[in-house]
């Protein structure tokens, strides 16, 4: 009887220390901060413009042109899925080849492509500039 009540407290003691020891490892998680993204306190914005560009003024004003274009055709194409979305749908009775395309759609993809060949022509230096690229960071 006494071995058996001994092994008892034994498995018992056990139990409560196992139990208290994977609570105490559960209270302290490790630490687990990420500085690797962009909220870090020196991360700061490259000035364009002013005195000290080097970026062509040209090149300058095709890249605002490029982005005014792509912000309203983007805009128009928001309104025509919404437009399409409220609509009823219609199904066709039989099976056509022909995508249903949106011109809108069309229209944005075209200004992309354009904008991706305007920024691989020109320099390479204005591209990181325009892009934010290291050789434009302050630090």
């Amino acid at each position: 009887m006494r071995p058996i009540k001994f092994l008892g407290w034994a498995i018992a003691s056990c139990v409560l220390v196992g139990t208290l020891a994977s609570l105490s490892a559960i209270a302290n998680p490790p630490n687990q901060s990420d500085i690797t993204g962009t909220h870090i306190w020196n991360n700061t914005v490259p000035q364009l413009g002013g005195e000290t560009s080097s970026i062509d003024p040209q090149v300058l004003a095709r890249a605002s042109e490029l982005a005014s274009e792509i912000d309203s055709a983007k805009a128009d194409y928001e309104a025509a899925e919404r437009a399409a979305a409220e609509e009823p749908r219609r199904f066709a009775r039989r099976q056509s080849r022909a995508e249903c395309v949106n011109p809108y759609a069309e229209r944005l993809n075209r200004l992309v492509e354009e904008a991706r060949v305007f920024l691989d022509s020109i320099d390479e230096e204005q591209a990181n500039i325009l892009r934010g690229g290291p050789e434009s960071r302050p630090w």
